[in-house]
């Protein structure tokens, strides 16, 4: 057979994999900046299963969330932050160039207990750095993720990422610096995705509720909570099967197995559907970071930013 040729045989159930189903978090044009630069979230996984990943606090350059690669103990909190490469690539006529000031992620500090490391693949024209946290997160039980994005060098942006769960308390992740090339530092095109990250487990439900998220913008440190989610799903891999709903203060995402959508014109034709947040007090666990805002923009290492939680 001639192996050029794409085999016409159908995929199996196990080689198939659910579409991502994601909520994007849209800035309210009348607020004096739209551009924020910290990012709080809370997050309930409902329904988990093999290679599964829920971020909660993705944005142009990283995502946060939490993820299983086989069973519950193989259950991690990860952060990544990404770097598009194609930002600075030059033609050179006969070959393209890679500026070197387009570099990977640049570790700048990595949390106790966390594993920090890079991922590149530059065929691809992205490099990723990933850091991870092995916690036995827990079906049902409500997480918050912090993200925060600082200035840097010129072109330069530092986003670092924090987690509590109710075991832990606040706990930093990592900070890793990036190239901008020339655009905004803060977070920008927020939203939230759930994924079935490889093939297999295709009859298994991924379901999390995201939200209420509320961002700091400018020079004000007072947390907004931001008002909407507009949902949408990929149409690449099976996409019968996904659903956005309001859960009380949250909002709703699920993909895969036995999920049914509520609303027709959700599913195949990746029309996005609005939801608004009802106006929600800041919890207790978001003001305690509130509190630790200033020093933490300040630290510059992992004993700085655990002095800073410890305060």
């Amino acid at each position: 057979m001639d192996q050029s040729k794409k085999s016409c045989t159908p995929k199996t159930i196990a080689e198939e994999r659910a579409a991502t189903v994601l909520l994007d978090y849209p800035i309210p044009s009348n607020w004096a900046s739209n551009k924020p630069d910290w990012w709080l979230q809370q997050l309930q996984v409902q329904h988990t299963s093999t290679s599964s990943y829920f971020a909660s606090n993705a944005h142009e350059y990283g995502h946060a969330g939490l993820a299983q690669k086989d069973d519950l103990s193989t259950s991690k909190v990860v952060s990544a932050t990404v770097e598009d490469l194609r930002c600075s690539i030059k033609s050179t006529g006969e070959a393209s160039v890679i500026s070197e000031h387009c570099r990977a992620p640049k570790l700048i500090a990595c949390g106790t207990d966390v594993t920090c490391h890079d991922f590149g693949d530059q065929s691809k024209k992205w490099t990723e750095a990933v850091s991870e946290f092995p916690y036995a997160w827990k079906e049902n039980v409500t997480y918050t993720i912090a993200t925060h994005a600082k200035p840097a060098a010129q072109d330069r942006v530092q986003y670092s990422n924090f987690f509590h769960a109710e075991d832990t308390g606040w706990k930093f992740l990592s900070t890793y610096e990036v190239n901008t090339d020339r655009q905004p530092w803060q977070l920008q095109e927020l939203h939230s995705f759930v994924e079935h990250t490889s093939p297999g487990a295709l009859g298994d439900i991924r379901a999390a509720n995201f939200g209420p998220s509320f961002v700091t913008t400018g020079d004000n440190s007072a947390l907004l909570q931001l008002p909407a989610a507009e949902f949408r799903h990929s149409v690449i891999e099976t996409n019968d099967r996904v659903n956005a709903a309001a859960v009380g203060s949250f909002v709703g995402i699920s993909t895969g197995g036995s999920t049914v959508s509520s609303d027709d014109s959700v599913s195949y034709d990746h029309i996005e559907t609005s939801f608004r947040y009802p106006t929600t007090a800041l919890s207790a666990v978001c003001a305690v970071l509130q509190h630790q805002m200033g020093c933490l923009q300040e630290a510059t290492s992992n004993s700085d930013m655990d002095a800073c939680i410890a305060s």
